[in-house]
């Protein structure tokens, strides 16, 4: 499959997977000098990590969509 990305719309993706990533590095950091859920920076990382990869999957999403359409009009 194939597929014409707008530069925008996939520099977006990559900054939300950028942020997945940093914040996944973050809590392993945090799991390795054993964590608490409580703790603020664990907290944060998570909610960011949900919000984020909501972000990226409606993205993706659109992405494929967009892409659909244009394929049924040409």
């Amino acid at each position: 499959m194939k597929m014409k990305i707008d530069e925008s719309k996939l520099t977006c993706i990559s900054d939300s997977a950028a942020e997945v990533f940093v914040l996944l590095n973050l809590l392993t950091e945090n799991a390795r000098r054993g964590f608490h859920l409580e703790d603020t920076d664990t907290t944060f990382a998570l909610s960011g990590i949900t919000k984020l990869a909501g972000e990226l999957n409606d993205n993706l999403f659109k992405l494929v969509e967009s892409n659909n359409g244009e394929k049924n009009h040409s």
